[in-house]
């Protein structure tokens, strides 16, 4: 819990990973007196595990966790929210923004860090399918099963391809957001922010996107990372001003 009137960090972390992995990310906004929340997606960390574990099953927890917490103590949420997802974090982070009508009017998303975010499944699909050697002329019909499995388990989904779970059908940010992404990303290659910063750039409002290219960071065991802590109190700064010292 920060200042009285300070802004909500909500912080997602990234596949295997768990809330532990992003103390050190939270550190910009605790030193500024936000209030933030560390999370354990549904399998990792503390958290029970799922049936069958899906991005769109965890958004459905998330948002009915955010809505609890919202019920419990609202001034939490008095200056809005920021999101910070890290990898699949960041994707199911997508999927809040597309879903955020079926929460509470009163909780408002202020802004979207996405630190070298999944954003499509496609990608993923395919890389699924070739671990798993199978053969080309059958991946349509793993696909057609894998959909109607995945709209069965999630009552409400209709998804009837494979781009619907990419961006930006499956979710786009509305709000400021910040793309810390790390080059090379050996975990997720290029596709997937290239993806966003394409969309982004080329989106109605652009100015609200910014981007951070960093070199020196990994996709993974990047939890603690000088540069990224440098861009994201720049970004703070310029965009929070009102909330950006204790």
């Amino acid at each position: 819990e920060g200042k009285p009137g300070a802004p909500l960090a909500w912080m997602c972390h990234g596949w295997t990973a768990g809330a532990f992995r992003m103390v050190s990310r939270a550190e910009p906004f605790l030193e500024r007196g936000w209030n933030v929340v560390l999370v354990d997606l549904p399998g990792h960390g503390v958290s029970d595990g799922l049936t069958k574990w899906s991005a769109e099953e965890s958004t459905t927890l998330l948002l009915d966790a955010i809505q609890q917490l919202h019920a419990e103590r609202p001034s939490l949420f008095s200056a809005g929210v920021v999101h910070y997802g890290h990898s699949i974090g960041a994707f199911i982070g997508l999927r809040i923004s597309r879903r955020r009508h079926e929460i509470n009017p009163e909780i408002k998303f202020r802004g979207w860090v996405l630190e070298s975010p999944m954003t499509g499944y496609t990608e993923i699909f395919d890389e699924t399918c070739k671990l798993l050697r199978i053969p080309s002329p059958l991946r349509p019909v793993v696909l057609r099963k894998t959909l109607r499995h995945f709209n069965a388990l999630n009552e409400g989904a209709k998804f009837s391809r494979l781009s619907d779970a990419d961006v930006p059908q499956w979710g786009m940010p509305l709000e400021n957001t910040l793309l810390v992404q790390a080059m090379p990303d050996n975990r997720l290659g290029s596709v997937h922010h290239e993806r966003l910063i394409h969309l982004m750039e080329a989106g109605d409002a652009p100015e609200l996107f910014s981007k951070a290219l960093l070199e020196d960071l990994t996709h993974s065991g990047s939890h603690i990372s000088p540069s990224r802590d440098a861009v994201m109190r720049a970004w703070i700064e310029e965009h929070y001003r009102a909330h950006s010292s204790a």
